[in-house]
């Protein structure tokens, strides 16, 4: 019960960790009913890296949740032919932005290939030097 209030705060501390004990039917039921997450072991660093592992699960919930919420910049770039530095994960290319904003984020596909997702921009880089965005016009190396 006292972990259920954190419900209300923080779902990923509604958590009860249960080391070497045994749970019991009705408090199980209980806790699936309330919402609360019960992880046991009988040995602690087993423990450990189940809560680690739920607390990572929780929060790649909450960014697929932010990023399908969030509002995405349209913009069209050109590949500079003489600048693809990395053609695997990561892919490290040269770009010219021919139209619109480029932000860090920003969704990227091939839109003449029946609109290959191909990712989302993770760095931009002007010059050598990091920057959050780049206008048209602008010719910088993304990742």
């Amino acid at each position: 019960m006292k972990a259920g209030v954190m419900l209300e705060r923080k779902k990923e501390y509604a958590t009860i960790l249960a080391f070497d004990v045994k749970v019991t039917t009705e408090a199980r039921e209980l806790a699936d009913e309330m919402g609360v997450k019960i992880l046991c072991a009988d040995i602690i660093y087993h423990l450990f890296d189940q809560f680690k592992a739920y607390i990572e699960d929780i929060k790649d919930e909450k960014k697929k949740k932010e990023s399908a919420d969030e509002a995405v910049f349209p913009c069209v770039l050109q590949i500079l032919p003489n600048c693809v530095f990395n053609k695997r994960d990561p892919i490290v290319l040269g770009v010219d932005v021919v139209e619109g904003i480029l932000k860090i984020g920003t969704p990227i596909c091939v839109p003449s290939r029946e609109f290959i997702d191909i990712g989302r921009i993770a760095s931009i880089e002007n010059n050598h030097k990091p920057v959050g965005y780049a206008k048209k016009g602008h010719k910088v190396a993304i990742q």
